[in-house]
């Protein structure tokens, strides 16, 4: 008994840890999950079409883009900021079936309301 209660504390501490270093995918609404500070959702687009809608949106959305373009294995990154000198970072990497796994994150803050808004307006610009 006291082994498979010992077993039980490593396993839960284990999983702790996992989430303190963000190494879990947890789904904030349906179809976006955040992982390691990016809100993910899957678009029907190539990352080239996505980094192009991200450019689209920072404009509407007065954003300063700093950089649009490819930065590895097919992947599309684009960095924009505020006025604040929040920098508003949007990554498109290629997935099944010519579609991208495309994350935004907010830094510093990671700012989950100004990352979905920007997830919306690219499924938007995207359509």
């Amino acid at each position: 008994m006291r082994i498979l209660l010992s077993l039980v504390a490593v396993f839960s501490a284990a999983l702790v840890a996992l989430q303190i270093v963000g190494c879990t995918e947890v789904e904030t609404r349906p179809g976006v999950t955040k992982v390691d500070g990016f809100y993910q959702r899957i678009y029907r687009a190539n990352p080239q079409q996505v980094a192009s809608a991200a450019g689209l949106v920072m404009a509407d959305m007065d954003l300063q883009v700093l950089e649009n373009g490819p930065i590895e294995h097919g992947s599309w990154q684009v960095v924009a900021r505020n006025f604040q000198d929040t920098r508003i970072i949007v990554v498109a990497d290629p997935d099944a079936g010519g579609s991208s796994r495309v994350g935004v994150k907010v830094d510093p803050g990671q700012n989950e309301g100004l990352s979905q808004r920007v997830l919306d307006k690219l499924q938007e610009k995207l359509q």
